[in-house]
């Protein structure tokens, strides 16, 4: 979880999960990590280059792609609604709704999240690697940025569910799997080529993020294994 930290911030979310859940020889184990390959990085590239990534290219990469449509983060749902962009015909023009709208589900989900470790984490194996696994997929879905190849990370819970789960659970997590299977990078040209060559419409924009829905379903029945 440090790697993955240290190339893409968001993982770093997992530290509340630590925290929270009192995990110190993991917290302990993440921060010393976390810290070691920073510091190599900053000795291998030079102290220019390392912080010009967090000064300039981040904040660049954020601009060009926020609103990119292979995106499957919630960042870019709101800055596709809401900000001008190559891809999506706005419902409206305003930086400040982003910020608000995006701000909003990030506090009702984090604040999901701890509520859930603070019940559930401990209580049993199967219910604290659920916790573990709510923590692992919100934290990309919140990033203002991901792509496809993150989904990787929603494998264990599907694992778990067919494990574990009812016998409709098992029967959803099958479902998700193959649609979460279908690349975005198929579906988008599809959709565009229908309005081509006029940018797609706000609302029919969803259709792209098909994907949020999915990992949000498991989210869900993964809480419901940690209830029983």
């Amino acid at each position: 979880m440090a790697l993955a930290s240290a190339l893409k911030l968001f993982p770093g979310l997992l530290v509340l999960y630590f925290l929270i859940g009192r995990y110190w020889k993991a917290l302990i184990g993440f921060c010393l990590a976390y810290l070691f390959i920073l510091a190599l990085t900053l000795l291998v590239v030079g102290n220019e280059d390392f912080f010009r990534y967090f000064t300039d290219i981040a904040p660049l990469n954020l601009k060009l792609y926020r609103s990119h449509p292979l995106s499957i983060s919630l960042y870019s749902v709101v800055a596709s609604v809401f900000t001008d962009n190559p891809h999506v015909m706005p419902l409206y023009f305003s930086e400040k709704l982003v910020t608000f709208f995006y701000g909003f589900f990030f506090l009702a989900i984090l604040l999901q999240l701890i509520q859930l470790t603070l019940k559930f984490s401990g209580k049993n194996t199967i219910a604290t690697f659920a916790c573990f696994y709510c923590w692992s997929i919100c934290s990309f879905l919140l990033s203002p940025i991901s792509w496809e190849h993150n989904l990787l990370i929603v494998i264990p819970a599907i694992l778990l569910l067919l494990a574990v789960g009812s016998y409709y659970e098992k029967r959803f997590s099958i479902v998700i799997a193959i649609l979460s299977g279908i690349p975005l990078v198929s579906v988008v040209p599809v959709i565009q080529g229908i309005f081509s060559p006029v940018r797609v419409p706000a609302l029919i924009f969803f259709a792209f993020k098909y994907h949020i829905l999915l990992m949000l379903l498991v989210v869900r029945m993964l809480v419901k294994v940690q209830e029983r």
